[in-house]
């Protein structure tokens, strides 16, 4: 199966953005995703076109497509207005050129909330190309089996997920090779992180810690999985072992995804 394998910019967000996209490319990874850098949003719905244009450029610069970015809901609102709010952000996303917008799930007690206001949202992304990509990162996505109940509670083309092994592990104890199989076939692009264990952190580089990634692709791969895999940590202290274990991370997942 053909799967673009990139990298967000989180390993190296204390760095300027710049930086950051000199570092994934030299690392060797084929496209970028955007998170915060310096504890900022990189592009937002309240970005001026002009600002989003010289983001794009810079990552075109440097040969790397960017083909998924975070932007938040607010759910302080109510449903009709967080949807206005975050139909802005969809609009950041698509100037982007990016194909997902990815969301970070909510806790369980704003279930109701948020699916109100995403389902108000999904003929809008539609329109705009763009898909809503639900990742695991505890509270109502803490596993496959939570991403499966609000992927069929908001039941729109539009909405999918972005699985993350490392986050089922961390967040949940939850094996990723079993939990994605119950989503494989909504899956359509990864967050991928490794975990030590429940509750001990993300920040190792995939394939040293407890993920088995030939088994986690094989599950993807059954269930006819084809789509970006972006790189969101690695291991490293210091600005060099970050590099080199950012191109060790390369070598590994073409390794696995080639057999």
């Amino acid at each position: 199966m053909a799967v673009q394998i990139g990298c967000f910019n989180r390993p190296w967000n204390q760095l300027t953005f710049d930086e950051a996209l000199d570092h994934i490319a030299q690392a060797g990874f084929e496209c970028t995703g955007l998170l915060r850098q310096q504890g900022q949003p990189v592009v937002t719905g309240d970005s001026a076109p002009e600002e989003i244009e010289a983001v794009v450029k810079k990552a075109a610069d440097r040969d790397l497509p960017i083909v998924v970015a975070t932007c938040p809901i607010n759910l302080a609102l109510p449903a009709p207005e967080a949807a206005e709010d975050f139909k802005k952000h969809i609009d950041a996303i698509n100037a982007l050129g990016a194909d997902t917008l990815l969301m970070m799930g909510a806790k369980v007690e704003q279930k109701d909330a948020f699916c109100k206001a995403v389902s108000l949202c999904t003929d809008y992304a539609t329109e705009k190309n763009v898909i809503l990509g639900m990742k695991p990162h505890g509270g109502i996505s803490a596993t496959g089996q939570d991403c499966l109940e609000i992927v069929e509670r908001i039941a729109a083309d539009s909405f999918r997920i972005w699985y993350d092994p490392g986050n089922v592990i961390h967040y949940a104890g939850a094996t990723p090779h079993e939990d994605v199989k119950c989503v494989a076939k909504y899956v359509t692009g990864l967050c991928i992180k490794d975990s030590p264990g429940q509750g001990e952190g993300v920040n190792v580089s995939p394939g040293k810690a407890t993920v088995d990634f030939e088994r986690f692709f094989g599950a993807l791969f059954e269930a006819g999985f084809d789509g970006p895999g972006i790189v969101e940590c690695v291991g490293g202290e210091t600005p060099e072992e970050v590099d080199a274990e950012a191109k060790y991370t390369v070598e590994f997942l073409k390794r696995i995804i080639s057999r």
